[in-house]
């Protein structure tokens, strides 16, 4: 699966580089993404991510883009605070190299 993520190329596969092979078998994950918007004039906006398979939550790498950002910022499953109003992707990536993304925005 090729992905374009913010100016980024992103392959996704499973296995060693010699043997690469796309994601199989790959399911909806089981998890919500809120927004909380911020008070006008002050980054203190957020983004909770809540896991409905609690015991799957540390299956996933997350990583947050924002428009203007060089970089994605890493996340965890808490979720990203602190945030300005904008638009931002969130995406989850799971063990198998599955994804799933949010498009949410912070007003």
């Amino acid at each position: 699966m090729v992905k374009y993520i913010a100016g980024i190329v992103v392959l996704m596969f499973c296995g060693d580089f010699a043997s690469a092979q796309f994601p199989r078998d790959c399911v909806d994950f089981k998890v919500k993404a809120t927004t909380i918007h911020s008070t006008e004039g002050k980054d203190n906006g957020k983004i909770t991510l809540t896991f409905l398979e609690q015991d799957k939550k540390s299956d996933y790498r997350i990583f947050l883009f924002g428009a203007g950002w060089e970089k994605p910022q890493t996340g965890s499953t808490e979720g990203f605070k602190d945030l300005k109003a904008g638009v931002y992707d969130i995406y989850l990536i799971d063990k198998k190299g599955c994804s799933k993304q949010f498009n949410l925005q912070v007003k």
